[in-house]
């Protein structure tokens, strides 16, 4: 498909890459974008459980993920950057015919604040010195308004904390899984949105930008790089040697915003534990899964926008919630642009060896669920050039191995016995 042309085959290596990719996912967007710039409405259209304007401002804030990257670096190709700043004036202007309305309780807009708070976080400079001072008190009275009301008791509690991080600047459960929402008889959340969809994303977000001077916030910092450790040790069980992620939870038409936590530990500089500490380890699982989509046409419309489904159109992959431009949250990966991160990335050498990935069960964490584990197989000639490779490499993982901070290594979990009735040769403990 041409129109998603640096998309589609996209090899994944480069910063370079992820600034294609990003243009190829934004470039067809502009021409439903708006005369002030500040709706973007793709056709054919739908109907979501929240108003068209709040839709329409999900097509404006969502690709934000990866404008904010491509403000800081001057990057953008062919893009209109600037279009996003007109955006930005025109939506939280209320005289203007396209401005996005105030807020009423459990409102849609709230959600969309994040992606405009991210912006201001970490491109202020580019973005506040080209608003007037007319604009920027619109924008601040604007994103005010996500304390006046109340909100679902859920993720979107971080919504409301990085609006007011972005106003002040301008002038968990069981192995860091946290529930989205209370968990009760009645509600038990736990899916991507746990992780790479919202809270854990959110939570290394904060990290990223918390004054560490404030005690405070220096506290809930270390906190959270914590949990975030906690997490890692079982989440990259979740993708599979070719970057595929277990498919499971809501919102999966969000596709590649499941390897959001990835590129938001790597920009957060947090320690995560073993075998994913090596920042070669993380770009790994990023690129790979990345790469995974990138052969999949089918999740592109004719047009090179990105349709409603999974791996091909599919309405049954939505939720009520889900208007056409709703599947630009996958755009939280574009967390990756940040400039100064992908000098750090450096492969570790190839070496001659084979991975069997199977299924086996998590844990009391969530009963019932299985994860993935990857077998290192090594070739006779890998250990005959290197008789001590066990006690040098814990994990080799698609071409990045990881060194060992302990002599003997960190061993994968030992299996005791296959159930072979059971399908998909999952392991029984």
């Amino acid at each position: 498909m041409a129109s998603a042309k640096g998309f589609i085959d996209n090899s994944f290596q480069t910063r370079s890459h992820f600034v294609g990719a990003a243009e190829a996912l934004l470039k067809p967007l502009q021409k439903y974008s708006s005369p002030g710039s500040a709706c973007i409405q793709i056709r054919p259209g739908n109907a979501a459980l929240f108003d068209d304007v709040a839709a329409q401002l999900e097509g404006f804030a969502r690709p934000l993920w990866a404008i904010a990257g491509l403000m800081r670096s001057g990057d953008g190709g062919e893009l209109d950057i600037s279009s996003w700043i007109r955006g930005l004036e025109s939506g939280t202007n209320p005289a203007h015919a396209e401005y996005w309305g105030d807020l009423q309780p459990f409102d849609q807009r709230m959600v969309e604040m994040e992606s405009i708070a991210f912006l201001l976080l970490t491109a202020s400079d580019t973005v506040v010195t080209k608003l007037s001072a007319a604009a920027r008190q619109n924008l601040a009275r604007w994103l005010r308004q996500i304390n006046d009301h109340d909100m679902p008791q859920n993720n979107w509690l971080w919504f409301r904390v990085f609006v007011n991080l972005a106003l002040v600047l301008d002038g968990p459960g069981a192995d860091g899984w946290s529930t989205d929402g209370a968990w009760t008889d009645f509600t038990k959340q736990a899916d991507y949105y746990s992780g790479s969809f919202a809270i854990q994303f959110a939570q290394l977000l904060y990290v990223s930008i918390a004054d560490k001077s404030i005690d405070e916030e220096a506290e809930r910092a270390a906190k959270y790089r914590h949990d975030a450790k906690s997490f890692s040790a079982q989440y990259w069980r979740y993708f599979d040697p070719e970057g595929a992620a277990i498919p499971f939870g809501r919102s999966l038409t969000y596709r590649f915003a499941m390897s959001a936590f990835w590129a938001a530990a790597a920009v957060a500089g947090v320690e995560l534990a073993e075998p994913v500490s090596e920042l070669g380890a993380v770009k790994g699982l990023l690129c790979r899964h990345l790469r995974w989509w990138a052969v999949r046409e089918d999740i592109f419309s004719q047009d090179g926008v990105l349709n409603i489904g999974f791996g091909y159109p599919n309405l049954y992959m939505s939720e009520e919630y889900n208007s056409p431009q709703s599947v630009y949250w996958c755009l939280k990966t574009s967390m990756m642009h940040v400039p100064s991160l992908v000098s750090t990335w450096k492969p570790y050498p190839k070496l001659d060896f084979t991975i069997t990935t199977t299924l086996v069960p998590l844990g009391d964490c969530f009963m019932g669920w299985h994860v993935r584990v990857h077998e290192i197989q090594w070739a006779a000639s890998a250990l005959a050039k290197n008789p001590l490779i066990d006690n040098i490499l814990q994990v080799v993982d698609g071409g990045f191995a990881l060194p060992s901070l302990t002599e003997d290594g960190l061993p994968l979990p030992q299996i005791e016995a296959i159930d072979p009735s059971l399908r998909n040769g999952i392991f029984r403990p």
